[in-house]
């Protein structure tokens, strides 16, 4: 017999991972001055890295929820 979990439960790690995960996506802020400066890259390139990161994240992500389903 298995025990179904209780729905707050559910919603409460769900909101967790939301929390964690968005998070680390939006940290990347905090160290441009230092990245830039190691990588001698601008703002400017730095963003655009970010861009498409965040671009193929949106994109590859319906694939990625069907495969996880």
């Amino acid at each position: 017999m298995t025990r179904t979990p209780s729905p707050r439960i559910v919603i409460l790690c769900g909101a967790l991972i939301v929390t964690f995960a968005m998070g680390v996506r939006q940290a990347f802020g905090l160290f441009l001055p230092q990245m830039s400066a190691a990588l001698d890259i601008g703002r400017g390139e730095f963003g655009l890295a970010l861009a498409i990161q965040n671009l193929l994240f949106g994109l590859v992500q319906p694939w990625v929820g069907a495969l996880a389903a």
